[in-house]
């Protein structure tokens, strides 16, 4: 299984700064050109 990290405390799926949901989905923040992780969001954030 691999493991991913996560920073983000309101999340609902942070464990102990790894992500604990079944599937997780990575888009874009909304730009056309993504060129750096600064234009990704995830898709799969639930705030507590």
């Amino acid at each position: 299984m691999n493991t991913v990290s996560c920073r983000v405390e309101e999340c609902v799926y942070n464990d102990n700064n790894l992500c604990k949901a079944k599937s997780i989905e990575v888009r874009s923040s909304g730009t056309l050109s993504v060129h750096s992780p600064d234009n990704t969001a995830c898709g799969t954030f639930r705030d507590h």
